[in-house]
């Protein structure tokens, strides 16, 4: 190994020293900053370097994360979230034209960011706890999540834009949980703070997306719930997390969860055409 490949590699590798948001960002800039400054050949050889590195710690935390685990979804802690995402994103990053893209886009994302909080959003008990809920009333979803890779990354960071986020890989077959504070949310000091709704809504959207492989609720919940949702259609924006809204209350309802349902006191009526709906759906899986 030559002098110039050794500095590549200590500049690369300095991501794993990083714990503030804004040290991440410069992180970037420094990494973005060094490949303007080289020819196509070298690019190639910069990149697979990153590939080399980055992907090893990113193998290394899933086999750490999931070695003993027996569980049908992998939670991140949040000390390993951070590197883990943007290790992975690089990982992704394969057509040397789109990096430059590929690291603004990161970088507007972490700009979002600020390091504000102590303790994760939701705990891992937490989040344990919430799936038993859920398999408890619909013990089906457990074969069926345990058929797709589903990853929880836990962040004590507050985002300005959101306080959750769920993205699918192409093939549906693999789904990430981003569980984050809101811009100005208060640190985790009640369990009714909002933390454990906001969650099983993000497992609505995993559901809706495997009923309909796309980004679409399925045709029958607008039209089995229209007594419920007036004037909802297939093609408004707001479906999906009506959708998700609709599975996260009807979990919590009646359960030692509904003291954290923000809709617990909507009509009986309204519970009864939703579990009617997701007992249909959900059997028919």
């Amino acid at each position: 190994m030559n002098i110039k490949e050794k500095d590549d590699l200590e500049l690369i590798k300095e991501l794993f020293e990083i714990n503030k948001i804004k040290d991440y960002i410069n992180y970037l800039e420094k990494i973005q900053e060094k490949w303007n400054s080289l020819g196509k050949k070298e690019k190639k050889v910069f990149l697979n370097n990153i590939h080399e590195v980055f992907y090893f710690y990113f193998m290394s935390l899933r086999v750490d994360y999931n070695l003993f685990n027996e569980k049908s979804y992998t939670v991140y802690k949040p000390k390993d979230s951070m590197k883990y995402f943007i290790t992975k994103q690089f990982c992704g990053m394969q057509k040397i034209d789109e990096v430059n893209e590929y690291i603004d886009e990161l970088k507007l994302l972490l700009s979002n960011f600020t390091d504000k909080h102590n303790t994760e959003r939701v705990s891992k008990n937490d989040i344990d706890n919430l799936f038993n809920l859920v398999y408890q009333k619909y013990p089906k979803l457990e074969e069926i999540f345990s058929s797709v890779e589903i990853e929880i990354l836990l962040f004590n960071n507050t985002d300005k834009i959101s306080n959750s986020l769920t993205t699918p890989s192409l093939d549906n077959k693999h789904f990430t949980i981003y569980c984050l504070y809101m811009k100005d949310e208060p640190d985790r000091k009640r369990v009714e703070d909002i933390h454990y709704y906001v969650f099983l809504h993000e497992l609505g959207h995993i559901l809706s997306w495997l009923v309909t492989n796309k980004n679409q609720v399925p045709s029958s919940f607008i039209e089995d719930t229209k007594e419920s949702y007036t004037g909802l259609t297939i093609n408004n924006p707001d479906a999906l997390e009506v959708f998700a809204d609709s599975f996260a209350m009807l979990v919590m309802h009646e359960s030692n969860y509904s003291y954290a349902n923000p809709f617990e006191h909507f009509h009986e009526n309204h519970y009864v055409v939703l579990k009617k709906y997701f007992d249909k759906l959900i059997n028919e899986l």
